[in-house]
């Protein structure tokens, strides 16, 4: 999954679009997906292939109790918030 939005709610499959502001039937999402779009400045309908990735955010989250790490890659369309 790829953000393209400010939040993690706001992902789609690399293999998908930016999704267009009447796929959202909640006024309250809807309004906080607009204001993303105008934030990272992209279109909706945009295939998420077509957007340059700026940043991609790692996160390793250890299970000692299973003896595991696991990783996770989050290719990031959004503007460092740093």
């Amino acid at each position: 999954m790829v953000s393209w939005g400010t939040n993690p709610a706001q992902v789609a499959p690399i293999t998908g679009a930016i999704p267009s502001l009447d796929s959202f039937k909640d006024e309250n999402d809807r309004k906080m997906a607009e204001a993303a779009l105008k934030y990272m400045d992209i279109k909706p309908g945009t295939p998420i292939r077509d957007v340059k990735i700026q940043r991609v955010d790692l996160i390793v989250e250890t299970a000692p109790k299973f003896g595991i790490a696991l990783f996770f890659a989050f290719p990031a369309v959004y503007h460092s918030f740093l």
